[in-house]
């Protein structure tokens, strides 16, 4: 119940302000470290398997999104990569216009949602592959770009 609750009301609802002031907080802690050791930043956010495909949960992501802009820090998003991964939208969108819920529709991937999560956070090893080549790439555009600067 927690987690989802969190996942699906605004950053200043009375239940979850507390935390996200406090999460908000530390990130900003750390961040702040990592500039003044000359250290790059980059903040990753993984989904539970229950905000996949599912907006109403997402909220999370939108709310580290929006400090990120804010605080000029990178970000790296799971959520849309393991989406893309997993479900095929013409297919998501089909049985959504015929009443399917979210659930339901996650429930019908199951296999698929299987080979990257072992459980609603967690990953299996094909889930930690694509983890790691999203920060192998991320980490050479980095490096790239870095050559290239004057």
């Amino acid at each position: 119940h927690g987690s989802k609750y969190m996942a699906s009301h605004p950053r200043d609802d009375r239940q979850t302000v507390g935390g996200w002031n406090m999460v908000l907080s530390y990130l900003r802690q750390i961040h702040e470290m990592a500039m003044s050791n000359h250290s790059d930043f980059v903040l990753l956010v993984f989904p539970d398997t229950y905000q996949l495909m599912d907006k109403e949960y997402q909220l999370p992501q939108q709310i580290l999104k929006d400090y990120a802009e804010q605080a000029g820090v990178a970000i790296i998003d799971f959520t849309p990569i393991f989406e893309d991964l997993i479900f095929e939208q013409p297919i998501v969108n089909f049985l959504k216009e015929r009443g399917f819920s979210f659930a339901e529709i996650q429930a019908l991937h199951e296999n698929r949602i299987r080979k990257y999560f072992l459980d609603r956070d967690h990953y299996t090893p094909d889930g930690h592959k694509i983890i790691a080549s999203k920060l192998y790439n991320y980490v050479q555009r980095l490096i790239a770009g870095r050559a290239g600067a004057p």
